[in-house]
């Protein structure tokens, strides 16, 4: 990341000023606080160390790999800026979608059980229930229902988005059919039993904000079906937070960035704190939740 103009302008200002630079005025990218109060040490919560392989795939990648793929985002802002941030980042990064109906060709490199991955003979990791579970029992879950998209079930290109389409049960699809997610009020994707699936739809649903500005959430747990919006926020928010990042979601968006058409990755999943820094000053919820004074 960097906040290259923010910092040049402060160093020409004191050289100008006759100031000195001590070691207490240096910015440290990986200490800064921001317009929010939210420090910005936590956005790698990854160990920096590790080399992570993807699925049954031979590609792996580092955390500097990872690092510079968000080179030209300045994490001085905050709200809507960022957010403005993350969608062009995004609009640039993205090269192809896999494509609805090519899903299941891709699903072995980021939702394999058996390793090695067999094709069509292998299992999938369900969704929501985190069992292994063959093709013939699964569907495809759009995490951010076809309803609630801009154009519309089979127009939609974040249908063909395989950060938000996930390989489930088909029970578990029928059973949350297009609700909000929420822990009252709407569908919860821990009340099967796997709360860790709480925190992995948060960053999912925030992911799918940055693909299009029309697509916004909302602090509540029921709404329309037809303004693209979804929540509930305060929620999402608070699952973020209470269950981190899994290796399966690392993994996942490795996968993703590695080995599919897309090329793009979750920065959700990358930096969790990112949710923060754009939702965290909308209510006094939100405001609550990420910390915020």
């Amino acid at each position: 990341m960097k906040n290259h103009t923010f910092l040049l302008s402060i160093i020409a200002s004191m050289l100008l000023t006759g100031c000195q630079l001590s070691s207490s005025s240096v910015i440290s990218s990986s200490s800064n606080s921001n317009n929010s109060g939210i420090s910005s040490s936590s956005t790698i919560e990854i160990d920096k160390t590790q080399k992570y392989q993807v699925g049954d795939a031979t590609s792996s990648i580092t955390i500097q790999e990872i690092e510079k793929y968000y080179y030209d985002v300045d994490e001085y802002f905050d709200g809507n800026d960022f957010l403005t941030q993350l969608r062009m980042l995004n609009e640039n990064k993205l090269k192809n979608r896999v494509g609805y109906n090519s899903m299941w060709s891709y699903y072995g490199k980021t939702d394999y059980y058996s390793t090695p991955f067999n094709g069509t003979s292998g299992k999938f990791i369900a969704y929501y229930n985190g069992g292994a579970s063959s093709k013939t029992d699964m569907n495809r879950e759009h995490v951010w229902p076809a309803s609630r998209t801009v154009l519309g079930r089979g127009e939609d290109p974040l249908e063909d988005d395989i950060h938000m389409v996930r390989p489930t049960l088909s029970s578990d699809n029928s059973s949350r059919g297009n609700a909000l997610f929420a822990e009252q009020g709407a569908w919860d994707p821990g009340s099967l039993g796997q709360k860790q699936y709480r925190g992995d739809v948060a960053r999912i649903v925030f992911y799918c904000v940055i693909t299009n500005e029309q697509y916004g959430l909302l602090d509540v747990a029921v709404t329309s079906s037809a303004n693209h919006m979804m929540g509930k926020l305060s929620d999402l928010l608070k699952w973020n937070l209470e269950y981190p990042v899994s290796q399966s979601e690392m993994n996942r968006n490795d996968g993703i960035f590695l080995e599919t058409p897309q090329n793009n990755r979750n920065p959700f999943i990358d930096h969790p704190s990112y949710a923060c820094k754009i939702w965290g000053n909308t209510n006094e919820s939100t405001r609550s939740i990420c910390g915020i004074n």
